[in-house]
């Protein structure tokens, strides 16, 4: 009788309705399996959206709605996310994933996400000396952390809350003259830390004749007292202004070194003519500029190195052989066999990714290694029309170079094509980090980072530091264009460390 009392007592009572989430945009993060992973979700009125982007690839689902919890599939694997608590500023609850059950936390977004960035653009330094860099691109807010090891989007919560699409929740705080000076920083499920600002870096840029030519050029100082230990960015192939790589010479300038940036031949506020230019014009460039650099009071003197990706990697290797007191070298992507063998590793890559088959990839390869051998000779090669032309009857949409007939020919760059890697290595004498990405599609990593240890290796240098990262492209980007996690530490930490 007590039992069927109390099972209507039970009845009879009111029932409070499961939280279901509100229509809006929500970033955050969930545990499963040991890990713990970014997810975002849109809601709609009349659809949900759920992002999943550490997957690889990245993953965009469509979700179904029941109650207060959201299902969808992926990989003939069910997911289902149930809200457990919702509050103004976070919404807690679990994700399941097949039978694997972790917890969730997601952030509502605000509605609108533009906003002033002036007041939060900082550098601001963790308990242990580790900086945050938060800066302004286009109308929002980005961030580096050594925590996360991401370059990362800010996304604005509550107007003085943020939380990143790695995860990263940031709450700043002590508003004073128009910048905010502290900041709590947390990642994923961590423990919120404190932060506090530093004195800004600051930018000379000028304008200067170098063998000839006008270069522009802009200086990134740490702030603080020096001297700093300097960093040389040169621009690789491509016809860039020095804008490119100001996200590096910010965060290198934020950890305590000197950054140098320029503008390519031709380009922003630099004279002369890409095209004009051989690998040893380059490296003369970057020899002048290293004169200058040491010149410079603020700089340490000794502590000038070289830091380049893909042809500006080869280049640094090149310009730290002619200059004996370079303090480092950290060369990221860089091709290390002849500029022929590059291209061709290059153009092969590209056929494969195209679905080619492999012999006529091969084919397709040693057409462009006569071609290339005939600009290296400047020697005609009567017979390359027919080998190219029968191979473009069977691929029309194949790359393939222009017809030449009985005429030698040229390109802008034929000084440069049998210029091998290993031939300055001996004069190398300094510390070298070497990056490369498993797979680059335009420079062989493994081969490159063969011919740099073992060129090192028989001069009787110091063995280079080589780091490989899984996944990676020539651009050392993840899928979905993110940059690999610690990418920049990995070469702040070896700097600092070499030029202590």
């Amino acid at each position: 009788m007590l039992l069927f009392f109390y099972s209507l007592l039970l009845w009879s009572m009111p029932c409070s309705p499961s939280p279901e989430l509100p229509a809006g945009e929500y970033l955050g993060y969930f545990q499963l399996s040991g890990t713990t992973e970014v997810i975002r979700v849109t809601h709609r009125h009349d659809s949900i959206l759920v992002t999943l982007p550490d997957l690889a690839p990245a993953a965009t689902l469509l979700a179904e709605k029941k109650a207060n919890a959201l299902f969808f599939q992926h990989r003939h694997v069910r997911w289902q996310l149930i809200i457990d608590q919702l509050q103004q500023d976070l919404i807690t609850g679990t994700l399941a994933k097949g039978s694997d059950i972790g917890r969730l936390w997601l952030y509502p977004l605000a509605a609108k996400q533009a906003l002033d960035t002036a007041p939060f653009e900082h550098n601001f330094v963790l308990p242990g000396g580790k900086v945050i860099s938060i800066w302004a691109q286009r109308d929002h807010l980005r961030i580096h952390s050594p925590v996360s090891g991401r370059v990362s989007r800010l996304y604005n919560t509550d107007g003085r809350q943020f939380i990143s699409d790695a995860g990263e929740v940031i709450s700043f705080t002590e508003l004073r003259e128009e910048k905010y000076q502290q900041l709590q920083y947390q990642y994923l499920t961590g423990i919120a830390q404190p932060a506090i600002a530093v004195s800004p870096h600051t930018v000379q840029k000028r304008e200067m004749v170098i063998l000839g030519d006008t270069v522009g050029l802009s200086l990134y100082l740490p702030g603080g007292k020096g001297p700093f230990p300097a960093c040389i960015i040169p621009m690789g192939a491509a016809n860039y202004e020095r804008w490119i790589y100001a996200l590096e010479a910010r965060l290198l300038a934020a950890h305590g070194i000197a950054t140098l940036i320029y503008d390519n031949y031709g380009s922003g506020q630099s004279g002369g003519s890409l095209p004009d230019k051989t690998f040893a014009d380059k490296r003369d460039q970057l020899v002048a500029l290293h004169t200058w650099l040491a010149r410079q009071p603020a700089i340490k003197p000794g502590g000038i190195g070289f830091r380049g990706g893909s042809q500006g990697g080869r280049l640094s290797l090149m310009a730290a052989a002619a200059v004996p007191g370079s303090a480092f070298v950290v060369a990221l992507s860089a091709p290390m066999e002849t500029r022929l063998d590059q291209q061709l590793y290059a153009l092969s890559t590209h056929h494969r990714q195209q679905g080619f088959p492999e012999e006529s990839i091969a084919r397709n390869t040693e057409v462009w290694r006569r071609y290339f051998r005939a600009v290296a000779d400047e020697k005609a090669d009567p017979t390359l029309d027919a080998a190219r032309s029968a191979l473009q009857q069977a691929h029309p949409t194949m790359y393939l170079p222009p017809p030449i007939g009985d005429e030698v020919p040229t390109l802008p760059w034929a000084a440069d094509l049998t210029d091998e890697g290993s031939s300055y290595l001996p004069a190398v004498n300094c510390p070298v980090l070497a990056l490369y990405g498993t797979e680059d599609d335009r420079v062989p990593p493994f081969r490159s980072a063969r011919i740099l240890r073992e060129g090192l290796s028989r001069a009787g240098k110091a063995p280079p530091s080589i780091l490989f990262y899984p996944g990676a492209s020539h651009a050392l980007q993840l899928s979905g264009q993110r940059m690999v996690p610690g990418l920049f530490m990995d070469q702040i930490n070896f700097i600092r460390e070499v030029t202590d």
